[in-house]
Order: C-alpha cells, then sequence, then structure tokens
C-alpha cells in the first residue's frame, strides 16, 4: 500500500520510521559527486556508504538496469540503490535509446529533447518486483523515485509501486523544502 506525504525522507529514516529506503540511481556512479544532485546526493552525502556501494558497480555499465544494491545504514534501516535509469541531466543518454542501439552526443541530445525522461520504468519494475520477492513486509520509505531530476512520471512510478511493492507498506515521502 503507497501513501505519500511531504517531509524530510532523511529525518524519518534517521528517526526509525522505515525498515528500508529505496532511490532511484543512474548507471554512472555519480551518487554524491560533483554532479549528483537532489535526494541522490543527500543521501550520498549523508549516509557514505550509499556511495560506496555505487562505487562497487561498473560506470556506464547498462547491465545495472533493474538491479540495486544494498547495505545497513547504522540504525539498521536497509538503503537500496535502485538502478532505474541510464544516464543524468540534460544532454544525458536514456536507456530506452541505448537499449535499441541509438547513441547521441550530448550537444545532439540536448537538441533531440533537453527534458525527456531518464527513468526507464521496466528496469524499476524489475527491481521492486525482486525487493518485493527477496524482502517482504517491510516498511519502506523512498523520494518521489526518479520523478524529479529523471523526469520521471510520477503517475507511472506510482503505478508501478502498487503492481509490484505489494508485501510492503510504501511511504513516498515529498521534499518539504522548509
Amino acid at each position: 500500500m503507497l501513501s505519500i506525504h511531504t517531509g524530510d525522507l532523511i529525518r524519518e529514516t534517521v528517526d526509525g520510521r522505515y525498515d528500508v529506503i529505496l532511490h532511484c540511481c543512474n548507471c554512472f556512479n555519480t551518487l554524491a559527486n560533483g554532479t549528483a544532485k537532489g535526494i541522490a546526493k543527500t543521501i550520498g552525502e549523508y549516509w557514505p556508504i550509499a556511495r560506496y556501494l555505487d562505487q562497487t558497480t561498473t560506470p556506464g555499465d547498462l547491465n545495472k538496469l533493474g538491479t540495486f544494491t544494498h547495505g545497513v545504514l547504522p540504525n539498521g534501516t536497509i538503503l537500496f540503490n535502485v538502478y532505474g535509469q541510464y544516464g543524468y541531466g540534460p544532454g544525458g543518454q536514456r536507456a530506452v535509446d541505448v537499449l535499441r542501439g541509438i547513441y547521441r552526443t550530448k550537444d545532439e541530445q540536448l537538441a533531440w529533447d533537453r527534458n525527456a525522461c531518464h527513468v526507464h520504468y521496466e528496469s524499476v519494475r524489475k527491481a521492486f518486483t525482486l525487493i518485493n520477492e527477496i524482502y517482504p513486509s517491510l516498511k519502506i520509505g523512498m523520494p518521489a523515485f526518479g520523478a524529479g531530476l529523471a523526469y520521471g512520471d510520477l503517475d507511472i512510478i506510482k503505478s508501478i509501486i502498487n503492481d509490484t511493492l505489494t508485501n510492503h507498506e510504501v511511504h513516498m515521502v515529498l521534499w518539504d523544502k522548509e
């Protein structure tokens, strides 16, 4: 069951509200380095294990789509880096194109579509299905998974959550900017 509220996912996780947190990563190991922004950057800076886990994977590996790395935070919460997008940022390659063998330069990508969706929904579905099977009956916290800087459609993401994370209590925390 999915519920949505405004708040601070980091603070709520530190306070022990969730057994698990999930967030969307790209395949280029940019978590918490100079290029990451938004919640991924915040998670990687606040919990260095998130960045460490991301760095144990091969940068740019298309095979990461639909998989995840995971580790335990100091308070016992399990953190999942879910690989649900290939590229990132304006001009970044989209998984749907790369899977079709279409590669554009950054300038070509920018000219084609500056804000095209980076989220590869089938990869998100694959990862969530696996998490649902391996880790049943957990309380999950997540940001607006892929619906921020990755330009994903929140309605599609909510539908995937409802279809796949059926054994869990899922809380989507929309960032309270104040």
